[in-house]
């Protein structure tokens, strides 16, 4: 099994499936009335085009926005909770892969802000389980949008938590 949907004919010696990552609600599973008390968070490692992302989201919408590092487990979990919505760039698994980050931001209860990928289409109903970003005007303008509209924001994040939690679970 392979997790990105363009390496499944790469592999000649056996027969390859592709499987798309999932969550473990029981573990990363948390009430959508958790308090959000982050906007916008990234996660993950502290990387100098990370940093420039979040510092032009905040300056182009005013919001609070983290770059969240060094963050594991428990914190790691509560840091997708309390955020309104979670942007995930790609990551370095090939530019088709959907990282776990994109089952488990949604698992924990945030809206997930996923840059876009072909292999999007085939895990997630895009516009009623997550939202997508194709470039970093594109991000900001979602961004200042679903911060605005919290019904729709709360109304993609419930989609996306019962989206993983009914198929996409180890």
């Amino acid at each position: 099994y392979v997790a990105n949907i363009d390496y499944v004919n790469n592999y000649f010696i056996c027969p390859t499936s592709y499987l798309p990552y999932a969550a473990d609600m029981e573990f990363f599973g948390r009430p959508l009335e958790t308090p959000k008390t982050i906007d916008v968070c990234l996660v993950g490692s502290d990387r100098p085009e990370r940093r420039e992302l979040i510092s032009n989201i905040k300056y182009h919408t005013g919001i609070n926005a983290q770059l969240i590092c060094g963050v594991f487990k428990e914190d790691y979990i509560n840091a997708l909770a309390a955020s309104r919505i979670v942007v995930n760039d790609v990551a370095g698994g090939g530019a088709n892969l959907l990282s776990m980050r994109a089952f488990e931001a949604p698992a924990a209860g945030a809206m997930l802000l996923q840059a876009f990928t072909p292999a999007l289409r085939d895990v997630f109903e895009v516009g009623i389980c997550c939202e997508t970003f194709n470039s970093e005007d594109a991000l900001t303008k979602q961004i200042s949008y679903y911060i605005r509209e919290d019904e729709q924001r709360k109304r993609i994040a419930n989609n996306g938590q019962y989206w993983i939690a009914n198929q996409h679970t180890y």
